[in-house]
This record gives C-alpha cells, structure tokens and sequence, in this order.
C-alpha cells in the first residue's frame, strides 16, 4: 500500500487487465477528434516540438500490458536480425577467426539495445514515428528523407531474395532434388511476400505472425543441424570466453580483407542499419502508449485508418502517467 501524499501510484493503476492486454494481439486503435484537444505546452513536462505542428494533449497514458502480449515487435527484429548479421557474416568471421572475436558482436547488440531503447521511448510518449520526430529537427524535415534514400539504396537491390534463393536451390541438390535456377525462384519469393502482406487487413499484424513462426522453427532447426554435425562441448567454453575476451582479435581482422565484413557484421548485430528505425513504425501500428491514437497500415482488404499528422503527449508531471510510461 502506498503512503498517502508519495507521489507513487497504487500497482492497479499501472499494470492492464487481461482484457485490455489480449487487445494488443491485434493491435489497439482508438481514433480521436484532434479538434477537440487542447495543444499541448512546448518544453517544460512535454516534449518540444521543434519545427513541427503542436503536440495534442491527451491526459491519459495507456495502462501496461503483460509481456506476452508485448513481444511483437521484438520478435520482428530478432526475425530480421536472424536473416542478415547473424546469419550470414558472423559464421563467416568466426570460421576465420575463431570465437574470441565474438566480444565484438556484444558490442553491436548492447550499443542498438540503446539505441532502440530511445526510438521506442519516443513513439511511445508522443505516438510518433522517429521518422516524425526527425522531421521536427529542421524546417525541411532533411534527416527522414536522408534515411529514407539510404533505405532505398541498400534495400532496393533483391540481394537477399537472390541469396536465400540461391541457398534454397543447394539445399535441394544436396538432399537429392534437382538443380533449380535461382532466378524464378527469387522472383516466387517476392510474389509470395508481396501477395501476404498486400492481402492482410492490417500490414503489421501478418509481419508479426510469419516472423513469430520463422523464429519459432529457427531454433529448433538450428539445434538439429548442431546435433546433426556434431555439436562439440569446447566450442561452447570457447564461445562463452569469447564473449568476454574483450580487446582480443587476429590483427589482420582490422587491417585486411576481412575489416569491410566486420564493419558490416557489428551495425548488422541484431537488426542493425535503418531497419532500427523501422521499430518505431511496428510499436505504432501495434499501438502501444500513445500510439493507440494513431492509425494502422491496412492491406487491400483492410479499412484505412488515420494518421495524425502530430503527435498525442501525456502529462509528465502526473505520477500514474509516468508510471505507466516508465512500466512500473
């Protein structure tokens, strides 16, 4: 129980119902009329907002779901962190160079923790994307199309479906099937995301499922293939030394050929490049805090729904609204 007059609030006041956490599997939208609201104080116990539109003040933070009903986005990343740095450059160093490089990949994965700690504050105290909090830096809004580009430029290039085609044809070969061209089945694989993300009603919602499933037959498939292979119990002491061998690694890793891989490898440690960003545009579509208020990517047979052109910010200085930002 609470001392009367602490400031803290009650436990009942910050944690959801179940009810109210089974709502997140979909996601949670509440549409609002902006007309209505007051705009809220720039700086002070509100964020400021730059060279954008006012904040509109809604009182109310959302109550904390259960982590069960939470995961989503994360396991998004952890899905797509799993099909680039981890996947394909780090057995390519760690075969060269042994496992006392793995301190490096630490590196990476504990410096995004943070950074995607900072983006997911955001969107969930204003119910913006970072996109939109970049856009308030400047009056030209030069930081959201410079990612943009970037994004286009390494992500408009099929490189992945090319390779994941091309490793899916070896596969075939090696259990005994024919030898398939990469080509058409690179060109099945997009048609095949294209189609399951163009027919959905809400966009994110079968993102979540499919990466929810890979991941779900990822690690059981990988712990068969370890079996498989023979899975060595020195490789596991080595692997958990590496972790701590910090300041260890071959000489030739910073200065040759392989220097180029492990830049790449390290910002590619858990989602790594833009795709960080993208974890703003999953926590507002799942509509988490102040997210709930703006609306959701629909496919073709979903409805649109709206998207503030601002933000929704809560009172700072309330405690159970904090409290329920900070999640305890």
């Amino acid at each position: 129980m609470n001392e009367p007059g602490s400031g803290s609030p009650p436990p009942d006041s910050i944690a959801s119902s179940e009810d109210e956490g089974r709502r997140y599997r979909e996601g949670v939208y509440e549409p609002l009329d902006e007309s209505n609201l007051p705009d809220a104080p720039d700086g002070g116990a509100f964020p400021r907002r730059g060279h954008g539109p006012p904040f509109k003040l809604v009182r109310e933070m959302s109550r904390v779901p259960r982590l069960r009903y939470i995961i989503g986005p994360s396991v998004i990343a952890l899905g797509m962190g799993l099909g680039s740095g981890e996947f394909l450059l780090w057995p390519n160093l760690v075969a060269a160079n042994g496992f006392s490089i793995w301190w490096l990949f630490w590196i990476g994965v504990v410096t995004q923790f943070v950074v995607i700690g900072e983006i997911e504050r955001w969107t969930i105290a204003t119910g913006e994307s970072t996109f939109n909090g970049m856009a308030r830096l400047d009056r030209f809004g030069f930081w959201p199309w410079l990612f943009l580009v970037a994004t286009l430029v390494s992500f408009f290039w099929p490189g992945w479906a090319s390779q994941s085609a091309e490793f899916v044809g070896q596969i075939v070969v090696i259990s005994g099937g024919p030898d398939i061209a990469w080509q058409p089945m690179a060109l099945l694989m997009l048609a095949c995301i294209w189609f399951g993300l163009a027919v959905s009603r809400i966009v994110y919602n079968v993102l979540e499922r499919l990466e929810i499933a890979l991941v779900a037959g990822f690690f059981p498939l990988l712990l068969i293939t370890l079996l498989v292979v023979g899975l060595v119990p020195s490789h596991l002491l080595e692997l958990a030394v590496g972790a701590v061998s910090f300041g260890r690694a071959p000489a030739e890793l910073f200065t040759g050929d392989q220097f180029p891989t492990l830049i790449l490898a390290v910002a590619y440690a858990g989602t790594g490049g833009t795709l960080l960003l993208a974890q703003s545009l999953w926590l507002r579509d799942k509509g988490f805090g102040m997210a709930r208020f703006q609306g959701r990517i629909a496919g073709i047979r979903g409805r649109n729904e709206e998207i503030s052109t601002t933000g929704f910010v809560f009172d700072a200085a309330d405690p159970t609204a904090l409290g329920r930002f900070r999640g305890g």
